[in-house]
């Protein structure tokens, strides 16, 4: 009798201890969900071939929100961005009227983007991921100057692969350092330095076929200026697109972030008569906010 109820107690401290263990390694990674809000400015160009030969450059203002999730396996991240400009033609060595005409330029993204780590070349403070960007880049363009051309609407729809690094600046020793005369206190920091490239692989654009064949009837008393451009737009399967962004983010306690970025971005559609190009290069400061739940 003694020895089945040393038997039964050996048996649950068993059950227990394998239940704990089990418990304990399948708890979950811990999930990081991060919204951020960006301001950048920087140059922006753009050519329509088939409106006019010549590009229009300015200095654009833009704003981002995003939402990131972390975990253990992937990094998915969804982002809207919006910005406007008002651009001039670059008419080198001419002076005419043609060259004083502006063109209000504004554009809008979305884009959802899932990376994961590179587990087999993650080594010290190196971190290396792979994956891919799905974007959306809605753009309105608008110069009286051009006639029956003044407004210009294209979409663009890019499948991207995505490659970022990332080296950990962080230090968590305490100590000073000495520049010349000067003397600095070195308090325990986190920081990140990450540069990330994505390159299209599909690209598609939704735009204006300029031959006037497809046009609507023109009626001064009901004419719509949309109706006009998106009832002439067709779609093509062509084009390239490239990006990078090179971030300096620190972090603040609590796991809120502050990061300082370069952004380019650069597309083109092909064709011989409605060649497009478009470029942007930005410097952007981000606030990230780490929630907790």
């Amino acid at each position: 009798m003694r020895m089945k109820s040393n038997l039964m107690v050996f048996s649950l401290v068993a059950a227990l201890q394998l239940h704990g263990q089990t418990t304990e390694t399948t708890i979950p990674f811990e999930v990081t969900r991060v919204f951020s809000s960006s301001l950048a400015v920087g140059p922006a160009t753009f050519r329509d071939y088939a409106t006019s030969p010549l590009f229009y450059k300015s200095s654009a203002l833009s704003g981002q929100i995003a939402w990131t999730k972390e975990k253990e396996k992937c990094e998915r991240k969804w982002s809207m961005r919006s910005s406007i400009a008002s651009t001039k033609p670059v008419l080198p060595e001419l002076e005419i009227p043609a060259a004083k005409t502006k063109a209000l330029f504004s554009s809008s993204d979305i884009a959802y983007q899932n990376l994961r780590p590179w587990p087999r070349f993650n080594k010290g403070k190196w971190s290396y991921y792979l994956g891919g960007v799905g974007i959306s880049t809605l753009n309105f363009r608008m110069n009286q100057a051009l006639g029956n051309s003044a407004v210009g609407i294209e979409a663009f729809f890019n499948a991207m692969a995505a490659a970022k690094v990332s080296y950990d600046l962080s230090h968590e020793k305490t100590g000073t350092r000495k520049l010349l005369w000067m003397k600095r206190e070195l308090k325990p920091t986190t920081r990140a330095l990450s540069l990330q490239f994505n390159i299209g692989l599909l690209n598609a654009n939704y735009r204006q076929a300029y031959d006037y064949k497809g046009f609507p009837e023109v009626n001064g008393a009901k004419l719509n200026p949309f109706n006009l451009v998106l009832n002439s737009s067709a779609w093509a399967v062509n084009g390239t697109r490239f990006s990078s962004e090179l971030e300096f983010r620190r972090y603040q306690a609590g796991g809120n972030a502050v990061s300082w970025s370069y952004v380019w971005d650069a597309l083109s559609a092909p064709g011989r008569e409605h060649l497009f190009q478009m470029s942007a290069h930005r410097i952007q400061l981000t606030l990230h906010f780490n929630r907790k739940k």
